[in-house]
């Protein structure tokens, strides 16, 4: 089963240039992120932990933490 570091650390490997910025204290439009980041994101966030967000979905989150803990609550792979 998968928990919540490991979620954060699954997302910083897909974009490693915002690795260090990826923290759950992190407001998401804080990131920089473009729209290539946000893509691989959603992909990655379906195909690893079977959660499908749409695009408008992630965009109303306000920090990272809160998509952890979005991903953990919906995967059927996450220990929580």
């Amino acid at each position: 089963m998968i928990d919540q570091n490991q979620i954060l650390e699954r997302l910083r490997k897909t974009v490693p240039r915002l690795a260090t910025d990826f923290i759950p204290e992190r407001r998401l439009d804080a990131l920089g992120a473009d729209s290539i980041d946000l893509v691989e994101l959603l992909v990655v966030i379906d195909s690893d932990f079977e959660v499908r967000l749409r695009e408008d979905e992630f965009l109303n989150l306000s920090t990272v933490g809160e998509l952890i803990q979005l991903i953990a609550e919906r995967s059927p792979k996450t220990t929580l």
